[in-house]
């Protein structure tokens, strides 16, 4: 669909894992509810990468998935840091279309006064650019296309165990040299003591691990003392699969990651969530509208 057939509508160009796409997809949608106007999701940044892939479409989702040639700022917005944005504030034209562009990672109010016709660009991680359609939201990744057998041996298995808590281990990328700095890692400790937490207000319940790493998350949890169910996904099987489990959760305990934030998020409303922080190492990170206010935090 050419730029000048479709309908004037909020378009978003996702970025990054499963857990950053969907935070910018959740972004556009509640923008585009709120103006009466469709979604269009650019896919373009993914042609370009060798280690990231489009997980949107993993689930059934109403935004119209399109395939444009990127802004010069949306592309250069992929490549930079966050304490970069500053001089890039505001909203800039492009082929008819004007561009709104996150501040850092503070929630950004000037969002409520876009109109039809905008591309978005940025990060968006926070719960209140989306608090509204809360609902719609949780509805558009309720659901995965063509869930594999693996998922439904899965989902049923964890039914059958009752209430359980997830524990979501993150590694993978925020090991390699430049990366820890910028996020830093929750170690053993923190996930003793946020169970510990957790078992305190609802007791004791299985243990259930998730991680991009499932063999250092053994690694990091062993010496809790704790009996494991450590999932561990076959080869074919797409992110969303693992995160739709993990939502099936009572309580988790998460890693400072985008993808552990959904899998708590998207479960049932009133969960007990303990979240590290600080969010990540780098002071130019602002988490304070990251996490929910009902969820707790501890050091790490």
């Amino acid at each position: 669909m050419s730029l000048t057939a479709r309908p004037p509508g909020i378009t978003v160009r996702p970025i990054g894992g499963l857990g950053n796409q969907m935070f910018v997809y959740a972004t556009g949608l509640a923008q585009a509810l709120r103006l009466g106007c469709p979604l269009y999701v650019s896919t373009n940044w993914f042609a370009t990468q060798s280690l990231r892939a489009l997980e949107l479409d993993s689930f059934r989702l109403q935004g119209v998935l399109i395939d444009t040639a990127p802004s010069r700022l949306s592309h250069s917005f992929a490549r930079v840091d966050r304490r970069l944005q500053g001089s890039r504030l505001g909203s800039l034209r492009r082929s008819g279309e004007r561009v709104f562009v996150e501040r850092d990672s503070r929630y950004d109010e000037r969002i409520t006064t876009i109109a039809p016709n905008m591309e978005l660009s940025g990060y968006f991680q926070s719960w209140r650019y989306f608090d509204r359609c809360a609902s719609a939201i949780r509805g558009e990744f309720a659901r995965i296309q063509n869930p594999s057998s693996w998922f439904t041996e899965t989902h049923q298995e964890l039914a059958e165990l009752g209430n359980w808590t997830a524990v979501h281990v993150r590694r993978g990328d925020y090991l390699d040299p430049g990366k820890t700095n910028y996020h830093g890692l929750a170690d053993t400790d923190y996930y003793a003591r946020s169970i510990d937490l957790i078992e305190n207000q609802v007791g004791d319940l299985p243990l259930v691990v998730f991680s991009d790493e499932p063999r250092i998350a053994a690694e990091v949890l062993q010496p809790l003392g704790r009996q494991l169910r450590i999932i561990e996904s076959p080869p074919g099987s797409r992110p969303a699969e693992s995160l739709l489990l993990m939502t099936g959760a009572a309580a988790a305990v998460i890693a400072n990651s985008s993808f552990s934030w959904w899998g708590a998020w998207l479960a049932k409303e009133g969960n007990i969530v303990v979240a590290p922080r600080p969010w990540f190492d780098d002071s130019a990170f602002i988490d304070r509208d990251l996490l929910p206010r009902s969820w707790i935090t501890i050091s790490r």
